[in-house]
């Protein structure tokens, strides 16, 4: 499937790298990701038997492969073969048929990339709202449903008119029992109405959690690294808020919203039956809804630092989980305990401080309602004096500014969770709006992984803003299948060096480039399998050895595993386990020794099959008998090969062929 989707990509005029289609086979999920990197929407279909629509389109065949048809004119096809460049290979149209499926996918590009395209202004969507009210989203379904529960909710008011008035001057027993049924229809209705609208915005909230969610991890992946990157504390709490945002927008702001027109359905039945009493509740949804506006920024605030402060909350408590061992045998107990009450302070004021605001302003909202139902009841009273009202006509004109009333009061409720809510939002803008390696307004560069000349012009980088330059080189320039080693004493910028030159960081100023092309301008998919980076600390995710060797990739055997485990040094640990490659790694790694973790980070590096490998401090972990065994599977590692390796260790300067010493973030010597 992935070979099939980089021929139709290719079809389509998306500059999509072919072999990581390929090397996502039928990871329906990897592919998915690919395509949405490159602003392209994968869409299942099922085909007509003549196959003549949409084109071109992958057609699943009954062996469970996939083709590319390119043209169809109900006779005969052409399907995209790779050894007829342009012209692709016809074939009776009943030949397809008979070993063809329905089931189809076709590839088109997104709206975004079609804007950015035809330099339409202000086409760009935001990654949130366009999701929350798309097509997909029924809000149709939800004010259809709203138009139908209140205007049964008018039943009640009715009724109440019709058995005061008469009813019960008339006695009408008969009469009383048909408006009762009447009343008990109306409410089961209304009740049906309401939870089926629920239900279809549990469905709407549910599906845009998964993609809003998936689209906000995939821009989280994409940011660029560097001074700016939010902290990984800061990243973790926003991805937390979104779980809030989205259920207020889907369970709370839609629903309230869609019953507020509805308040002035019911203001023009009061005012039918009323006449000027209507002029009360009016000026009591007025007042409701003021108070929100007026504190709107005492709420964006606090909203502020309760965020703040809960992210604080987060940073520490990672800190002391993943330190726990370091914060005992230093005996920093109290240290951290005192850290943790002064942040927990911060956040009960916090919370005190918006809790306080939000009773005062719900209790505000609910005295209005109670008072805009007492004055309405007087107003009649004076009504019914002149005679311009009934005592039936009181019981309906109550009902109905409660139920007018009703809406306006859960507003006011949305608006003050909107504050915060917004609060949240604009943090997560931090992560969709971030820099991104991806540069959305032009396609990107694809590239094999044969080695390149790496070269640097007048590059800087520093690690904040203001601060004095980490790196500052002048010039640096790596031929290809060059063995270089980075020597200098700690601090001296060269793991800076090895990020700049993998493109995990992007300079300051000036330029990192291979082959004389920007590297930014470069997909950084294909760069990274090109130019493999390993650095000082190898980290490791939940799940097997397996899972961490592959990160996903379906295309590598046991003997690829295998292979590249030997030469990491990892191979006897493996043999010996009885659970092999399904050997369990938690968190970090716990179970294998530092030097273990760092083996399994050479074997991504092996995996990879890189032109250029960038190792930092690649034995540092590991004991003399396996430092050797790793340095000579790098000697015979790949003859053309581009090798830059920082060490401080002696026996691993046997590999290279060319020294730079580094010295507070510069190059001081350079030679043989």
């Amino acid at each position: 499937l992935g070979q099939a989707l980089g021929a139709q990509a290719a079809l389509v005029g998306a500059t999509v790298d072919p072999r990581s289609l390929a090397e996502a086979g039928n990871n329906v999920h990897e592919l998915r990701w690919l395509l949405q990197r490159n602003d392209l929407v994968l869409a299942p279909l099922r085909t007509s038997r003549r196959i003549d629509r949409p084109l071109p389109l992958c057609l699943r065949l009954k062996d469970e492969t996939w083709v590319v048809v390119i043209a169809s004119d109900g006779e005969t096809v052409t399907l995209s073969d790779p050894d007829l460049p342009g012209e692709g290979r016809v074939l009776p149209l009943r030949s397809l048929q008979a070993v063809a499926t329905r089931d189809a996918l076709a590839l088109r590009k997104s709206l975004d990339r079609v804007a950015l395209e035809q330099d339409v202004i202000g086409a760009r969507r935001h990654w949130f709202w366009s999701r929350a009210f798309s097509k997909e989203t029924p809000l149709g379904s939800v004010f259809a449903a709203s138009l139908v529960a209140n205007i049964l909710a008018v039943v009640t008011s009715l009724f109440a008119l019709q058995v005061y008035d008469r009813v019960i001057p008339n006695r009408s027993e008969e009469t009383l029992w048909v408006l009762l049924i009447g009343v008990f229809v109306a409410v089961v209705l209304e009740a049906v109405m309401r939870v089926a609208r629920a239900r279809v915005m549990d469905r709407a909230g549910r599906r845009l959690d998964v993609e809003a969610s998936a689209d906000l991890l995939r821009r989280l992946f994409a940011l660029k690294m560097g001074p700016s990157t939010p902290r990984a504390s800061r990243l973790s709490q926003l991805m937390r808020e979104f779980g809030a945002v989205r259920e207020f927008v889907t369970e709370a702001a839609v629903g309230a919203l869609a019953d507020v027109p509805f308040s002035l359905l019911f203001l023009l039945l009061v005012y039918w039956i009323a006449g000027p009493v209507v002029i009360v509740p009016a000026v009591g949804i007025v007042l409701m809804t003021i108070p929100p506006f007026l504190f709107k920024r005492r709420m964006l605030r606090i909203a502020a630092s309760s965020l703040g402060a809960q992210t604080s909350a987060g940073r520490l408590i990672n800190e002391v989980s993943y330190g726990l061992e370091t914060v005992k045998l230093t005996r920093a107990e109290a240290f951290f305990a005192d850290q943790w009450k002064d942040i927990s302070a911060l956040i009960a004021d916090s919370s005190f401080r918006q809790r306080a605001l939000s009773v005062g302003l719900t209790q505000w909202a609910t005295s209005v309602q109670q008072a805009a139902y007492a004055l309405t009841i007087a107003a009649s009273v004076y009504q019914v004096f002149e005679g311009a009202m009934t005592v039936g006509a009181i019981i309906a004109t109550s009902i109905l500014v409660s139920r007018a009333m009703s809406p306006m009061a859960r507003l006011s409720t949305v608006l003050m969770r909107w504050h915060q809510v917004s609060t949240a939002l604009d943090g997560l803008e931090v992560i969709a709006d971030g820099p991104s390696d991806v540069a959305p307004d032009a396609p990107l560069i694809k590239r094999g992984a044969q080695p390149g000349e790496l070269s640097m012009e007048r590059v800087t980088y520093s690690f904040s803003e203001g601060a004095a330059p980490a790196l500052d080189v002048a010039r640096l320039h790596i031929q290809r299948g060059e063995r270089i080693a980075l020597l200098g004493p700690n601090g001296s910028g060269k793991s800076t060096l090895l990020r700049l030159l993998s493109g995990v960081y992007s300079p300051n100023t000036g330029r990192v480039s291979i082959d004389g092309t920007d590297i930014h301008q470069i997909d950084p998919n294909t760069y990274r399998r090109a130019v493999a980076y390993l650095s000082q600390d190898t980290v490791l995710f939940r799940g097997t050895l397996r899972d961490n060797l592959t990160l996903g990739r379906q295309n590598l055997s046991d003997d690829d595993l295998m292979s590249a485990i030997e030469k990491a040094g990892l191979g006897t640990v493996v043999r010996s386990d009885p659970r092999g490659f399904n050997m369990v790694l938690q968190d970090g790694g716990t179970g294998l020794s530092v030097g273990q973790r760092q083996s399994v980070g050479l074997a991504r590096v092996f995996l990879l099959r890189p032109g250029t490998m960038l190792l930092d401090e690649p034995t540092a972990s590991l004991d003399t008998s396996l430092e050797a065994h790793v340095i000579e599977q790098l000697r015979t590692w790949n003859a053309q090969g581009t090798l830059v390796v920082a060490t401080h260790r002696t026996p691993i300067l046997s590999l290279v062929d060319r020294i730079i010493i580094m010295g507070k973030g510069r190059i001081v010597a350079d030679g043989p």
